[in-house]
C-alpha cells in the first residue's frame, strides 16, 4: 500500500485551518528534506503564509463587524484561496517523500496508506455439492477466495446445456451455502463466483448433485 499525506482539511474551520496552515509552513521552512537537490516546495512557502495572514485578517473583519454577507464573501474567497494552496502544496510533499512517512510527518502533515485497488478474483477451488441431510435440501462448499466481499451461487436443472440461473438467497459471505426447496430425485449442477469492489470474479468449475 502506497502512503501518502492526509490533510483532512474540510473538516477544519477557519481558525483550525490558519493554525494548521502555520505548524506546516513552519515545519516545512529550513527542512532539509524540502530543499536541494529536490525541488523547493511549489507553492512557495512565503505565498502559503500570506495566503494564511489574508484569511486571517479576513477572519477578524467578520468578528469586528458582527458578520454580514460582504465579510462572510470576503473570508470565503481567502479560505477557498488557502484550501487550493494546501492541497498543492501536500501534493509537492507526497512527490518528494514518494512514500516516506518520515519525510510526510516532518511537513507537520498526516500519514496514511491508501488501500491498494481491488482487483477481479479467480474463481472458487474445490466446489462440491451434496445432500444437505433432509428432502430438497443440498449443501454447496468450496475453497475460499482471498480478498472477497461475498459469493453468488447459480444453479442449473440442464446438462446439455447447462442454463445458468442465480436463485432466492444465492448469495453469501461464508464459503458454504444451504440450498433447501428443491424437487427431490433430480439432479441440479453448481457454480460460484467470488466477488468484491472490483466486480465479478470467474466462474468456477460446476458441481452435480442428486437432490434427495
Amino acid at each position: 500500500m502506497k502512503t501518502r499525506p492526509v490533510l483532512r482539511w474540510a473538516t477544519n474551520n477557519v481558525a483550525e485551518k490558519i493554525n494548521k496552515g502555520r505548524s506546516i509552513v513552519k515545519a516545512m521552512s529550513g527542512n532539509a528534506n524540502f530543499q536541494a537537490p529536490n525541488p523547493g516546495p511549489e507553492p512557495s512557502l512565503p505565498d502559503v503564509a500570506k495566503a494564511i495572514d489574508n484569511l486571517e485578517l479576513a477572519a477578524t473583519d467578520v468578528k469586528e463587524n458582527g458578520g454580514g454577507g460582504k465579510w462572510y464573501t470576503i473570508q470565503s474567497d481567502r479560505e477557498k484561496e488557502l484550501d487550493g494552496l494546501m492541497s498543492k502544496l501536500a501534493d509537492y510533499v507526497n512527490f518528494v517523500a514518494k512514500g516516506s512517512a518520515a519525510i510526510i510527518e516532518s511537513a507537520a502533515m498526516e500519514a496514511t496508506k491508501e488501500p491498494e485497488p481491488a482487483t477481479k478474483l479467480p474463481k472458487p477451488e474445490n466446489v462440491s455439492a451434496q445432500p444437505g441431510g433432509e428432502d430438497g435440501a443440498v449443501l454447496i462448499q468450496f475453497n475460499a477466495v482471498k480478498g472477497n466481499s461475498g459469493y453468488k451461487v447459480f444453479m442449473s436443472e440442464d446438462l446439455s446445456p447447462l442454463q445458468w440461473e442465480a436463485f432466492k438467497n444465492n448469495t453469501c459471505t461464508d464459503n458454504k451455502l444451504y440450498v433447501s426447496s428443491l424437487a427431490s430425485v433430480k439432479r441440479k449442477w453448481f457454480r460460484v463466483i467470488a466477488f468484491n469492489t472490483a466486480g465479478d470474479g470467474d466462474y468456477s468449475d460446476p458441481a452435480m448433485v442428486m437432490v434427495p
